[in-house]
């Protein structure tokens, strides 16, 4: 795998604010620039904001909408690459997927979330393992990565990178049936998670999750290759690190 020096940003994708999305998405992408990173990950579905039922059904777009058009112009204007989840209308359906595009502006990627909320998104088909100029990436929509056979999909084709964005709300505030401890312990399952991924696919792997108002998504990043990881929960952050190899991380202050 070439090496590469990737940003990541837990951030609030406002409901249907698709220019205020954008716009504090370019602020990201310029602080990742100054920092000499080639490639920025947004979370799932940062693009229309997560909205867990079919109200989001209002906020979907084209194969070539709106996210697709930023997405070109960023590239091209920053020269790096972007990777950023968005909601597609197909025909009746609605897709909740991820697109990549190279510093060229040249597709890398468009995965769709396969073990989607049935009730909102199709379930979605398609390819989950891309072959880039940075070597095999993998990408897992969510829960998608919770299921033993996507692992067994990525180790089968020995990827070298695995990209999970996710949109996951878990408890933040006590309540007559979750105490303090059940919020600790979520929150430190989910932290180990994308660790325990790491080591059975012996690749790096990075994790993204929204954060923001949305009243349990407070948000965890963890990039992690086998026992060495980093990782942030809260507030919006953007962490930029330089994959080295498939099993070490450099850490780049910014």
């Amino acid at each position: 795998m070439e090496k590469i020096k990737i940003a990541a940003i837990q951030a609030y994708g406002m409901p249907g604010e698709y220019d205020e999305n954008f716009k504090k998405a370019e602020k990201y992408i310029q602080t990742a620039k100054e920092a000499d990173a080639q490639c920025i990950l947004f979370p799932e579905l940062y693009s229309c904001g997560f909205v867990p039922n079919p109200s989001v059904w209002k906020y979907a777009e084209t194969k070539n909408g709106p996210t697709y058009r930023f997405i070109i112009e960023m590239t091209r204007k920053y020269h790096i690459a972007i990777g950023i989840g968005y909601l597609e209308k197909v025909g009746k359906h609605y897709c909740n997927r991820y697109l990549m595009m190279a510093p060229n502006g040249v597709e890398l990627a468009r995965a769709e979330k396969n073990k989607s909320e049935a009730y909102v998104f199709r379930r979605g088909r398609g390819a989950h393992v891309f072959e880039t100029q940075y070597g095999k990436i993998g990408i897992g929509l969510c829960a998608d990565n919770h299921f033993s056979s996507f692992i067994k999909s990525m180790q089968k084709n020995n990827i070298n990178l695995l990209i999970m964005p996710h949109a996951l709300p878990i408890p933040k505030n006590e309540t007559e049936i979750i105490s303090k401890e059940d919020i600790r312990r979520i929150k430190n399952n989910i932290e180990e998670f994308p660790i325990l991924v790491s080591n059975l696919l012996g690749v790096p792997t990075i994790f993204i999750n929204q954060t923001g108002p949305f009243s349990s998504m407070i948000g965890i990043m963890v990039i992690c290759s086998h026992q060495n990881r980093i990782s942030l929960a809260g507030i919006p952050k953007l962490l930029i690190m330089k994959v080295l190899s498939c099993r070490k991380f450099e850490r780049v202050k910014v």
